[in-house]
């Protein structure tokens, strides 16, 4: 199931990349914010394939997750999906292979799975560098895996 879901924005990870950490439905993920970019913290969004489509109300989000929460099963299948695809989030940092990058993020790939991170703190980085990374952010970077 494909669907745009609300989210509230709790920080950015990179305001002039237009990167924020959303949290949707208690999970909380990086989203570009950058088709919203009047979005600020504490705001409300609709959220679909890791962008923030348009800003909402808070009302409007609280109506609309609980009539999502009534489907059941397959709103809980995409919260878990979406839980499942955040690379970074995990309680601890992961090792994650640039593969695209630019001079304030860059895609890295773990296991098979993608994610966008903010890269300021080990820039510059380019394709193939091992990077340490936690919550969308690269925290260091590695010669060697660990």
């Amino acid at each position: 199931m494909c669907l745009a879901i609300p989210a509230q924005i709790v920080s950015f990870v990179d305001e002039e990349a237009g990167l924020a950490k959303a949290e949707i439905s208690g999970v909380r993920r990086t989203v570009s914010v950058a088709l919203c970019p009047e979005a600020g913290v504490g705001d409300w969004v609709l959220v679909h394939v890791g962008f923030a489509l348009e800003l909402i109300d808070e009302e409007r989000a609280r109506e609309t997750l609980e009539l999502l929460e009534q489907i059941g099963e397959p709103y809980q299948q995409e919260v878990r999906d979406i839980s499942a695809s955040c690379v970074t989030c995990s309680d601890e940092a992961v090792e994650a292979r640039v593969v695209e990058a630019d001079a304030r993020t860059a895609t890295v790939e773990t296991d098979g799975r993608r994610e966008q991170v903010g890269v300021e703190l080990v820039a510059p980085v380019e394709p193939g560098d091992l990077l340490l990374c936690h919550a969308g952010i690269a925290l260091e970077k590695l010669a060697e895996p660990r």
